[in-house]
């Protein structure tokens, strides 16, 4: 049976639309607190889960530490008569945890291991050696107590290879510092040699209240000192104030006895001593002894709902042993979790996690006024439109109807039909758009395959810099860019490789090497504008540490490359590279029928000359001044000054750097010896004092045998002393080839 479109539309709409807004009024007003309850269910889980694994891990760290240190001394690795060893060993470690100048770590890791303050051992000849990680300055420093110091507990600054200065960061304190009168040394002596925490007391040096994780060592029985290492509760308190539960919720953690350990709604987290730690006058359970701080208990700590929760909870505290979910009358409805958290060394905490029910059911209940409010409208409205709508509508349809079947003609084929019998006019229009419907989709799969091979030839970054679409950039095109580096790579000798092997090796050979580099380049966010042959010329926006970063993986990646072409009989390769930083203009070159993206700048020249250069001075990686002085950290390179040069093309001086990150372990270290030596000799060289500069740069070589450079400017020095100087001569060697 075939049903007018108009009757269609008519009937059944008003049925459904009078349906459909009784059950969405009704539904929005029963379901409104269910979905509350099980979104707040779900979230405190959720954050209670989190809490609970966190501070796990926040605890683990510190016996980690003490386990390391306790199989060094078992090993023999340590031992307590190299004070020296001990600090150096202590200082490398924290530095380890800490991964000062490190990359490489995701966030939670580094929050982790920063947990960790201190790592050290108090002696039973009342010596204490370690170092600490001060909190409010970030630094790391060695801690000592001994004779040398009239034992007090002192600080002192360390060079770069963890050796102690004679420069103090601070003392510690005026007081003599004896590590077996310390809380966690006198607990540690009454174990019998396990891993254990101290009690809750006032760290020495800063102040914070924290525990210890300890570990004494024996030899033969006895007790020869206690391994340590700190824990503060200010470090999981940041934790806890960075969680953003909700917009009042809050989350604390409490020991059997009621005692607040740490909590996320204290203030001033990393000043003094955190308020969590009061001076209670009566005695109670959270007092932990002389001259150690008091902990605020559940019930006098001043705020109302962790005051409650022991109340709310109807169990004594000591009594939960599984995760419970539970509600609390604060001025308003709680939802709380509580979740106990014990370990194999004594502690156990309880972890509560508080949302109240305003941050989310206040918006609840104006929604369900606004959803009956809207849904009457809607339904006037709707019951009106429709009835007009029916009218008029029919004859629109037909006519798309016609025109939708001669937009189909002209495109033409055959299709799978769809079935649709009523309305009778939509049903033609059904088989019309079947047909539009999969030519369209067959053109916009041929265009996004179009448009992925255009992105392999054309960069997608270059025609961003643009600020065009690429249906859209026209011969001629162009932008200037104030700050980019160019990166020139490019294999030694390639031409004698390629004499060796066929066409289709070549080939083979070359997309082996780029298909290594080219995602190197892709992750320090830069961009390769064009290959060269085997050279590849690279653009970054961004930092100029990026371009750096990508030399220094290509580097490293062709060392690995390498070592596969060896077990291969194949000859390892090399390459150099050049950078230079500086402004550039980028855009579009040709003639009507066929154009090319390229940069225009003399600093693209440079950046060429630079990788040309490596060649002569025997380097892989090497720099431009302007480079060096746009890098955000250059103390974070190994790199030194290789002189001044003037290249082909360029009459202005340009200060040249090699960076040897990239180089093995074992030449990076011969190289960083004889820096200074090396860079005393250009000096001397460029002031016109060859013969000693002749000697300084021979001194280098003890330090690196094979260094080109030096051997480079040991020639230069022995032909000055032969010839007559120029009277404008500065120090600057003018190269005029490639």
């Amino acid at each position: 049976m075939k049903i007018s479109i108009r009757t269609l539309l008519t009937v059944p709409f008003l049925l459904q639309l009078f349906t459909v807004v009784g059950i969405v009024g009704w539904l929005s007003f029963r379901n409104g607190q269910e979905a509350v309850n099980t979104v707040v269910d779900k979230l405190r889980e959720e954050t209670s889960e989190r809490v609970y694994q966190r501070v796990q891990l926040y605890l683990a760290t510190p016996h980690l530490a003490n386990q390391l240190n306790a199989q060094a001394f078992e090993s023999g690795a340590l031992n307590l008569g190299n004070s020296e060893e001990l600090e150096q060993y202590f200082w490398n470690q924290l530095k380890a945890f800490h991964a000062v100048g490190g990359t490489g770590r995701n966030e939670v890791a580094n929050e982790l291991n920063d947990s960790v303050n201190n790592i050290y051992i108090g002696t039973e000849g009342g010596e204490l050696y370690g170092a600490e990680h001060h909190v409010d300055s970030q630094q790391l420093a060695i801690m000592r107590a001994n004779a040398s110091t009239g034992n007090q507990l002192r600080l002192y600054k360390v060079d770069a290879q963890g050796t102690v200065t004679d420069q103090e960061v601070r003392i510690a304190s005026g007081n003599l510092y004896d590590p077996r009168r310390r809380p966690w040394y006198r607990e540690a002596q009454v174990i019998s040699g396990d891993a254990a925490w101290s009690s809750i007391y006032g760290d020495y040096s800063s102040g914070k209240a924290g525990i210890t994780a300890v570990y004494p060592i024996y030899e033969q029985g006895e007790l020869l000192g206690v391994l340590a290492s700190d824990l503060l509760f200010a470090e999981i308190q940041e934790f806890l104030n960075d969680l953003g539960i909700s917009e009042k919720g809050e989350a604390f953690i409490l020991d059997q006895n009621g005692c607040i350990l740490t909590a996320s709604d204290l203030p001033d987290v990393g000043r003094s001593q955190p308020p969590i730690v009061g001076q209670n006058q009566a005695p109670n359970p959270c007092e932990q002894g002389e001259d150690q701080p008091t902990l605020l208990r559940a019930g006098s700590s001043g705020n109302p709902l962790i005051d409650q929760v022991p109340d709310c909870l109807r169990q004594p505290l000591s009594q939960i042993g599984a995760t419970t979910a539970f509600e609390c009358e604060v001025n308003e409805r709680y939802f709380l979790q509580v979740a106990p958290l014990s370990d194999d060394y004594g502690l156990n905490w309880l972890i509560f996690v508080a949302i109240p029910e305003s941050d989310f059911m206040g918006q609840i209940y104006d929604n369900n006024w606004k959803t009956l409010g809207l849904c009457m409208i809607a339904l006037a409205i709707a019951t009106g439109v429709g009835l007009v709508t029916a009218r008029w509508i029919s004859q629109p349809i037909l006519l798309l109807k016609e025109s939708a079947r001669s937009l189909s003609e002209s495109v033409g084929g055959e299709l799978p039909s769809i079935e649709i019998s009523n309305p009778s006019e939509l049903e033609i229009l059904a088989d019309t758009f079947s047909v539009m419907a999969n030519r369209l989709k067959q053109s916009f799969d041929k265009q996004e395959r179009l448009n992925v091979s255009y992105r392999r030839f054309v960069p997608r970054e270059f025609v961003e810099i643009l600020r065009r679409d690429i249906t859209e950039v026209e011969l001629g095109d162009n932008v200037e860019q104030d700050k980019m580096s160019i990166l020139f790579a490019d294999i030694r000798s390639f031409t004698t490789l390629s004499e060796g092997m066929t066409a289709e090796d070549n080939f083979a050979f070359i997309n082996a090497y780029l298909s290594r580099m080219e995602p190197l380049i892709a992750e320090q966010h830069g961009f390769i504008d064009k290959y060269i042959g085997d050279a590849i010329m690279a653009l970054f926006g961004g930092s100029a540490d990026d371009a750096v970063q990508a030399g220094i993986k290509m580097l490293e990646t062709l060392a690995q490359y390498n070592q596969t072409r060896t077990t291969k009989d194949r000859k390892p390769i090399r390459i150099g590279i050049g950078i230079n930083t500086g402004k550039l203009m980028l855009g579009t070159i040709g003639g009507r029928n066929r154009m090319d993206g390229t940069v225009i700048s003399d600093e693209v020249n440079l950046a060429s000359r630079l990788e040309g250069l490596t060649k002569r001075y025997g380097v892989s990686l090497l720099i431009s001044e302007q480079t060096l002085q746009a890098l955000q950290d250059r103390e974070h390179y190994h790199y030194r000054f290789l002189g001044s040069v003037k290249v082909k093309g360029r009459m202005q001086v340009v200060d040249v750097y090699e960076i040897f990150d990239g180089d093995s372990q074992e030449i990076l270290e011969q190289k960083s010896a004889g820096k200074a030596t090396f860079e005393q000799a250009i000096r001397l060289y460029q002031s016109q004092d060859f013969l000693p500069a002749k000697t300084h740069f021979q001194e280098a070589l003890r330090y690196y045998p094979d260094d080109q450079a030096a051997l480079f400017y040991i020639e230069r020095c022995a032909f000055y002393q032969q010839q007559e100087l120029p009277d404008d001569w500065i120090g600057v060697e003018e190269f005029v080839e490639k």
